[in-house]
């Protein structure tokens, strides 16, 4: 008798414990990314939207998921909104991506990866999406091809998906589960979209955080000379860049990351506009005027589906 109510206890209090775990990472289609308590590395103290509804503050790392309903498993991109690592435009970088992604049928999840001014915590946050999302592929409710899994990012979130496909050898946490353990479950990205991408150059970086002067006359080897916290190989995901030409400040951080990636032979696209400035989202006219920078949307989907990476119809 003693056994059985041991026994009964023991199957009670796991039963507890996983549904405490399900209700902690699953609400509404957003899963925490990491377990409760076993976050690497620091976050802001509360989660805060600033007056032009940006999040301007993450305390706790998720992937908001939206999931296409589909027969066969589907391609999937982690979204990753631009702000200069400071906030996070939610909306027109992340939930109007998503859903453009869905419309082309592509499953697609929002990071929302830890700001302000925490560079190794997005990085920490952006290898563990991969791995969460390699984890859970087949899963009924997921359905996800998991040698399809690849990243957009716009601004600063594409310079946090550069950093995520150039640095997949080695994690940047140490391993807290088995999510990080199995062998296969790879931080490595199947493929690579940069919008309007930032800080990739040598000089844009050092500009971005060491606050140095970028000299726009310089000669095309140091103009163009790739960050050294990027350091693409030949296994380096396979990369579709769009940027404009009258993006000033960050134009030269597509150019960098295509001319290295052409370097050392990793299959790359860059498409550069005359105009379109720089944090345009869709550029369908939503969030800015709509110009000849829309193209870019067309232009992906045409890339993703030539290399298997979206339905073909």
């Amino acid at each position: 008798m003693k056994h059985l109510i041991t026994s009964i206890l023991t199957i009670a209090f796991a039963t507890i414990t996983t549904t405490l775990f399900a209700d902690e990472t699953k609400k509404e289609n957003v899963y925490m990314i990491w377990p409760s308590g076993k976050m690497p590395g620091t976050s802001a103290p509360e989660y805060k939207l600033n007056e032009r509804k940006m999040v301007s503050a993450i305390k706790t790392p998720t992937l908001e998921l939206f999931l296409v309903k589909s027969d066969v498993p589907t391609p999937f991109v982690i979204v990753f909104p631009g702000g200069g690592y400071n906030i996070l435009a939610h909306d027109h970088e992340g939930v109007q991506i998503a859903e453009w992604l869905n419309s082309i049928g592509v499953s697609a999840g929002i990071l929302r990866y830890r700001v302000p001014q925490n560079p190794e915590g997005a990085l920490q946050d952006a290898q563990r999406a991969i791995k969460v999302v390699r984890q859970n592929a087949d899963k009924v409710y997921w359905n996800i091809d998991p040698q399809k899994i690849g990243v957009i990012g716009f601004s600063a979130g594409a310079n946090l998906c550069a950093r995520l496909s150039t640095n997949y050898k080695k994690l940047a946490y140490d391993r807290i589960d088995n999510i990080d353990v199995t062998r296969s479950n790879s931080a490595r990205p199947d493929f690579t979209m940069l919008i309007y991408p930032a800080y990739c150059d040598e000089q844009g970086n050092e500009r971005r955080w060491n606050k140095t002067k970028v000299d726009f006359k310089a000669d095309y080897n140091k103009l163009y000379k790739i960050a050294k916290n990027l350091p693409i190989d030949k296994k380096t995901p396979p990369v579709f860049i769009a940027q404009s030409l009258d993006d000033k400040n960050y134009i030269n951080a597509g150019i960098a990351y295509f001319l290295e990636a052409k370097r050392v032979g990793v299959p790359a696209n860059l498409h550069i506009f005359e105009k379109g400035g720089h944090g345009y989202g869709l550029a369908d006219g939503r969030y800015s005027g709509k110009g000849i920078q829309s193209a870019w949307t067309k232009l992906a989907e045409d890339w993703l589906k030539s290399k298997g990476f979206a339905p073909s119809k």
